[in-house]
């Protein structure tokens, strides 16, 4: 039986399709999903669930057998080559028993497919929601801090072919992340700042006095940040695939317990204190109680150097400083849609607001307790 009649057993008009995605698109997700379910399995209802500043879409779909999601990378996105080599190390991951979403092989054995411009690929829907911080317990902690700290364990064994090691290696060597954010701290000191301010200024009220303050909130730290980047910057330190974007949206929970990691499109070879920096903040911010907390269980999988907790350091204060830059840089370019400014302005006040702390005293004796 053709995938064509496997996918038509129940009709297109059968399918549940939600109003606001035009039939010419759904044509296309019924194109793309031919390539991918399996005999005697039907699609029930297709499902977008996300476009993100990246142009990435992602869909949920329904079949009689499974869900899965459907992800359509951007059309100027990673090459075909770096993508099949982070669904290896997906499955490396799989393979130990950790909460990934490995993506399906489609009829012609292949994960990734392209149409319409752009590569597709489609995986299991892993169950749970998103964490907040607001939704924790002594459990969370714990489950969560394990999981990543086994799949940091399990990362430093993952062996990539020949040509992806560009992308997924395994060394001693001086941190990605270090290096380039110092670079874009330096950028940023040399013109875009200057720039950016008389851009602001033709904002509307709102959106123009948080980008003005994140900007000045910048200047009177990216120097002392700097610094503290340079220091770590020809430190050879252990690096491996880091999911590097796990921010607390991208770990699911249900009943206390990870059921999954998701989004994995950045992930490439760096240190663990970019996934480490990246959830802390995102979760808990300046409340570095629970940071220890965190910190208490993932050592107690898997240990961290004195070195490692400076980088760890570094990169918070780094992404704390940079992150509002982004954002204003959106603001600045129009690419904050309507829909979204509520949210994009509650973060930005809650970025500036961390800004505010960077040169806090209280916060740095809360570093140096970690070592």
């Amino acid at each position: 039986m053709s995938s064509q009649l496997r996918m038509r057993r129940r009709g297109e008009d059968d399918v549940k399709l939600p109003k606001r995605l035009p039939r010419e698109e759904y044509s296309v997700l019924i194109r793309i999903l031919n390539d991918f379910l399996t005999l005697g399995e039907s699609i029930e209802e297709i499902q977008p669930v996300a476009k993100g500043f990246s142009g990435a879409t992602i869909a949920r779909v329904t079949t009689n057998l499974a869900d899965y999601a459907l992800r359509g990378w951007p059309k100027e996105s990673l090459s075909a080559e770096r993508i099949r080599e982070l669904h290896a190390y997906l499955d490396h991951l799989h393979k130990h028993e950790l909460p990934v979403a490995v993506p399906v092989r489609s009829t012609s054995g292949e994960t990734l497919v392209h149409e319409e411009g752009r590569f597709w690929q489609c995986e299991p829907w892993l169950p749970g929601a998103p964490v907040t911080r607001d939704d924790f317990s002594l459990s969370s902690f714990q489950s969560i801090m394990k999981t990543l700290a086994s799949i940091h364990l399990t990362s430093e064994c993952f062996r990539s072919r020949t040509s992806g090691k560009r992308w997924f290696s395994t060394a001693r060597d001086v941190v990605p992340a270090v290096i380039e954010r110092a670079q874009l701290i330096q950028s940023w000191q040399r013109t875009s700042t200057k720039d950016q301010i008389s851009k602001c200024r033709m904002l509307p009220n709102e959106p123009r006095e948080v980008c003005l303050e994140v900007l000045s909130r910048f200047g009177e730290s990216s120097s002392e940040v700097l610094h503290e980047l340079h220091s770590l910057s020809a430190l050879p330190l252990a690096i491996f695939p880091c999911w590097r974007d796990l921010h607390g949206e991208h770990v699911l929970l249900e009943n206390h317990q990870v059921t999954g990691l998701i989004d994995a499109s950045a992930t490439r070879t760096d240190h663990p204190a970019t996934d480490l920096s990246r959830l802390f903040g995102s979760l808990w911010g300046d409340d570095f109680h629970r940071w220890e907390t965190a910190l208490a269980h993932y050592r107690e999988q898997r240990q961290l150097s004195e070195n490692d907790l400076s980088v760890l350091i570094s990169l918070d204060r780094s992404s704390v400083l940079l992150s509002g830059l982004t954002w204003v840089d959106r603001w600045c370019r129009g690419e904050v849609a309507e829909s979204r400014e509520t949210e994009v302005l509650e973060r930005m006040h809650t970025i500036a607001a961390r800004m505010k702390g960077l040169n806090a005293p209280e916060n740095r004796e809360r570093y140096s307790s970690w070592s």
